[in-house]
C-alpha cells in the first residue's frame, strides 16, 4: 500500500492537512498542491495513482482542472475524486467518485480505500 502516490489539490490549508494526515495514517504517500496550475506541474513531473481535488478553487476550477488532466494523460482524469461542498452537474457527468464537504474522517478514508481497491480489482482483471 505504501507505494501508492496520492496528490491532494486543495486551497484550504486546514482541509488539505487533515486529508494528508488521514491518508498518511493509512501508509499512502501524499503530496499537497494548493491550486490547479501547481498540481498540473506536479503531474507532469511525477506519476500519481490518485488525485483528490477540491472543485471550487481560485485560478482554476475543478472542471478546468479535470479537462487539463484529461489532455495530459488519458485515463488519469478517471482517478480524480472530487471533494467539494457543492455537488454539481459537471461532477455527476464525469462518473467520478466524490465526497461532500463537510465529511466524516472515517467516510473520507473508506471512500479512498474503496476506490483504490476497485482500481486494483480492475487492473487485475485487465492483466
Amino acid at each position: 500500500m505504501s507505494c501508492l502516490h496520492i496528490l491532494i489539490v486543495e486551497d484550504n490549508e486546514a482541509i488539505a492537512t487533515l486529508e494528508k494526515q488521514l491518508l498518511e495514517k493509512e501508509s499512502y504517500n501524499v503530496e499537497i498542491s494548493s491550486q490547479g496550475f501547481d498540481a498540473l506541474k506536479k503531474i507532469r513531473e511525477k506519476e500519481y495513482d490518485l488525485i483528490i481535488s477540491d472543485f471550487s478553487m481560485p485560478g482554476m476550477s475543478g472542471d478546468e482542472f479535470y479537462y487539463e488532466v484529461k489532455k495530459m494523460d488519458k485515463g488519469l482524469e478517471k482517478r480524480i475524486i472530487f471533494v467539494t461542498g457543492l455537488i454539481n452537474d459537471f461532477i455527476l457527468s464525469t462518473g467520478n467518485k466524490y465526497i461532500a464537504k463537510p465529511f466524516l474522517n472515517k467516510l473520507f478514508v473508506e471512500t479512498i480505500k474503496d476506490f483504490i481497491s476497485s482500481q486494483n480489482t480492475t487492473n487485475k482483471q485487465n492483466s
